[in-house]
């Protein structure tokens, strides 16, 4: 593996926050988002992940493409998104552990673009934006080498799973395994390895984040690989994905309705709990508003109800 990393108090508090964040947002949403919210994600995730590799095409022509209507443009862009697009149709079919599977990936995301899709590339590359140098990658040879111990870490290391998906990203961008689409899959990768655990990750498009970011993101990888240690990356990363599932769950707030907080609520079977419970879940709405989510989830046979006024509790019943 090329790098490595240093946990530094600031890393591992960085880590817990985000840890949290995922925490809160899995109570809040046991279930899938809404159709609404994961096509918005969808689109985001392919336009900034593939504007990060210089494809030009606007967001309202990806979305035009994802929802089937014909796209105008360059040929190889519009080829560039409708393979991304079958990429994430079929993320479930992929594993995130296994090399074969990264390899096949790549062989799809780049099938009619580059006659080297799914193979490691076999002359000197590196990560240039204009005349900067971001990173100059290791030789060729070393590639299948370096990439085969970077999968024996994801498979065998004990560290945290964020962690591991953001030292998988960074070292990915740091060999460049391949002539053409190393970015686009160590975001895709990073992703994959964390649906494994927090499924809402399909849904949350922390690419956008990288691509308002993209001055930082660039630079955060420009340091890790000068110095051959990715605690920059990393620390820039997790604060990426807190910022990504913070927006998401503030986007969530906008079209939740009061039978999408009675059900999620339900879900997490709580066996005692408060109004001030529930809306520490639900931290837009009022009081009012909380008093009578709670009197229809009791009506609705959701809830069993326990005394009155200020010493009034509630359980969840069973299904």
């Amino acid at each position: 593996m090329s790098l490595t990393y240093t946990p530094t108090p600031d890393l591992l508090r960085l880590t817990s926050a985000v840890s949290e964040k995922l925490g809160e947002a899995n109570a809040r949403f046991p279930s899938m988002p809404s159709p609404h919210l994961r096509k918005v994600a969808r689109v985001d995730t392919i336009h900034t992940t593939l504007g990060l590799d210089g494809n030009p095409l606007a967001r309202e022509k990806i979305e035009a493409l994802i929802n089937d209507y014909p796209g105008r443009g360059p040929r190889k862009r519009i080829h560039e998104v409708t393979n991304t697009i079958e990429v994430y149709k079929r993320l479930k079919e992929m594993n995130p552990w296994s090399q074969d599977s990264f390899l096949n990936t790549h062989s799809m995301m780049l099938s009619g673009i580059s006659e080297h899709s799914g193979q490691f590339r076999t002359i000197d590359a590196g990560i240039f934006r204009g005349s900067e140098i971001i990173c100059l990658a290791p030789p060729p040879e070393e590639v299948p080498k370096l990439m085969s111990q970077l999968f024996e870490y994801i498979n065998k290391g004990e560290d945290p799973l964020l962690i591991k998906s953001c030292l998988f990203h960074c070292n990915v961008e740091s060999i460049q395994p391949f002539l053409d689409g190393s970015g686009r899959m160590g975001r895709l990768w990073q992703t994959l390895m964390l649906i494994n655990r927090y499924p809402l990750f399909e849904f949350l498009p922390c690419e956008k984040q990288l691509s308002q970011n993209r001055k930082e993101y660039f630079r955060a990888l420009s340091a890790s690989d000068r110095v051959s240690n990715a605690t920059e990356f990393i620390l820039f990363m997790l604060h990426m994905i807190f910022e990504t599932v913070t927006e998401f769950l503030n986007n969530c707030q906008r079209y939740e309705t009061e039978s999408d907080r009675l059900i999620s609520f339900h879900k997490m079977g709580m066996i005692s709990f408060t109004r001030k419970d529930y809306m520490s879940i639900f931290k837009s709405i009022s009081t009012a508003t909380a008093s009578r989510d709670l009197e229809k989830g009791v009506n609705a046979g959701l809830f069993e109800k326990y005394g009155t006024k200020n010493r009034t509790t509630y359980s969840c019943r069973k299904p």
